[in-house]
């Protein structure tokens, strides 16, 4: 499953340089953003698989969790600068 995750990103990573390329803000924002929300909805999928963590003691599943947390602030500030622009 991990290496559906990254040739799923790999493919969004090769759509975004391409919309990049052809000089289109629109589809370079929408590419970034679908790789975010891909990646998010990926981790989302593994935290509700992982079992359930020992408080305190299970690093990778607070690893998991902050990474999502942190995609999720990187989705609403690319949002955010979309909508001030």
């Amino acid at each position: 499953m991990a290496h559906a995750v990254r040739l799923s990103m790999l493919r969004e990573r090769g759509a975004i340089l391409g919309s990049m390329a052809e000089g289109s803000i629109e589809a370079t924002y929408a590419g970034i953003r679908n790789a975010l929300v891909e990646r998010r909805r990926a981790l989302a999928e593994e935290i509700a698989r992982h079992p359930r963590p020992i408080t305190g003691c299970d690093v990778h599943f607070n690893r998991l969790l902050e990474e999502r947390a942190a995609l999720s602030e990187q989705i609403d500030r690319l949002d955010d600068l979309i909508a001030g622009s």
